[in-house]
């Protein structure tokens, strides 16, 4: 079987890393796989080239420039980007229906169709060639999600094409119960409707005894080390997560002065060195720039607790944050708000414990209850683990995904839109 993927995104980010480690296990399972992507430098031209068997045909990028905000704050934020960004975004979602057309695919499986550039692949392909069209929905950009932080004209195209674009599909695959309901609202039966959640990466993210990672990273082994992967970037309004993870540690630090934070993966911003300061913490918390994937599991492996704050927002809601597969894999327990998708998986599999979303008083005293309790570190952990290698590793969404391909397996919902957990 030959499948033709498309996404908006560059190489190394977002959607594009989702779609990669698919890919690469379905080519491992004997089936050829070509991803169109944005390249990820400034270029002009096509580019073309083979990566564990996955062959990528790269399109121009005009600007490096991302739509997606540098930072997630409340208020009135949007978005600054360049002219040239948009230009390369309408040339691309011309350009890339041509090399589907072009492509001998027998499924087109299209991410992120709120951009041009998938959305006009995925149309094109199932109306002038009649490919069987899988569609990929991983985050909410239509009112209410990323949308909102764009202008208004900007807005109304990425609403059109993510809620139209859909309905020409004969699968969706999502990353959560919200995106689902979302579907079916918008007209997509359930039974049409599989659930692919962010995998986990088994094979190169495995447990590190903490002794060792500390010992190679400089931290001492009584401290009590909390993680948290990725990052504000270094520009904007300080995300309200981060700012309420800063102030949740604060609590829990005033009577526990063993505990560290360990922010891995951003330059901090002005406003958050400055924020960190006037709460007393900023020799408590470090920062690390971004590192290596292939480093991350050291980082991760000085951790008592791995935090993952969200908000009571629809963009959290409808996503599924790639870090948790990250943190699944490092067999340490997890702490993060009741909200989404996320906080379902740590209560039913038992890899952890949620807090409260807007109170960092409650975020705090889970801090404490976790790290204070050996025990129950070690059961959340050694849990985290097991359901990464059994539920969630990246291969076994890829062999649910050629089942999705081949027509061969029931939805993961019903008519009522509940997921059915098996």
């Amino acid at each position: 079987m030959k499948i033709g993927y498309f996404v908006p995104t560059t190489r190394e980010i977002a959607e594009f890393n989702r779609c990669f480690y698919l890919a690469k296990h379905i080519v491992e399972m004997g089936h050829e796989a070509t991803i169109v992507c944005a390249a990820p430098h400034y270029c002009y031209t096509v580019k073309t080239e083979k990566r564990q068997g996955v062959k990528l045909i790269q399109l121009p990028y005009f600007l490096p420039q991302s739509m997606l905000p540098l930072k997630l704050s409340s208020g009135s934020q949007k978005v600054r980007v360049r002219h040239q960004e948009y230009l390369g975004q309408l040339f691309r979602g011309f350009l890339s229906p041509l090399v589907s057309l072009i492509q001998n695919s027998d499924v087109v499986h299209a991410f992120t169709v709120a951009f041009p550039m998938s959305a006009f692949s995925a149309v094109a392909s199932k109306v002038i060639k009649r490919r069987r069209l899988v569609v990929d929905w991983v985050d909410l950009w239509s009112e209410g999600g990323w949308g909102r932080f764009h202008n208004s004209a900007i807005r109304l195209g990425l609403t059109l094409l993510e809620e139209k674009t859909i309905l020409f599909a004969d699968s969706a695959t999502v990353t959560s119960d919200f995106l689902a309901n979302r579907a079916i609202r918008l007209g997509m039966p359930a039974d049409k409707i599989f659930k692919i959640p962010s995998g986990a990466n088994t094979d190169l993210i495995k447990p590190i005894q903490k002794e060792y990672a500390r010992e190679k990273l400089g931290y001492a082994p009584d401290l009590q080390i909390l993680v948290y992967e990725g990052g504000s970037g270094a520009s904007g309004a300080m995300p309200v997560t981060l700012r309420q993870l800063f102030e949740s540690f604060h609590i829990a630090a005033i009577s526990n002065n063993k505990l560290r934070l360990v922010v891995v993966g951003c330059s901090p911003s002005i406003q958050e060195l400055e924020f960190v300061r006037k709460l007393g913490i900023g020799n408590l918390v470090d920062f690390i720039s971004r590192q290596p994937y292939e480093r991350l599991p050291l980082f991760l492996g000085i951790a008592d607790l791995l935090v993952l704050p969200l908000e009571s927002d629809e963009i959290f809601k409808a996503g599924l944050p790639g870090r948790f597969g990250d943190y699944m894999c490092a067999g340490r327990p997890i702490l993060s708000h009741k909200v989404g998708d996320v906080a379902d998986i740590i209560s039913r599999e038992k890899i952890g414990l949620t807090a409260r979303p807007g109170d960092p008083v409650d975020f705090a005293q889970k801090i404490d209850k976790i790290v204070s309790d050996k025990d129950l570190c070690e059961k959340f952990g050694n849990n985290a683990r097991r359901i990464a290698e059994q539920k969630y590793s990246w291969r076994k969404m890829a062999k649910k995904l050629v089942a999705i391909y081949e027509n061969r397996i029931q939805s993961d919902y019903g008519d009522d839109g509940k997921f059915k957990w098996t």
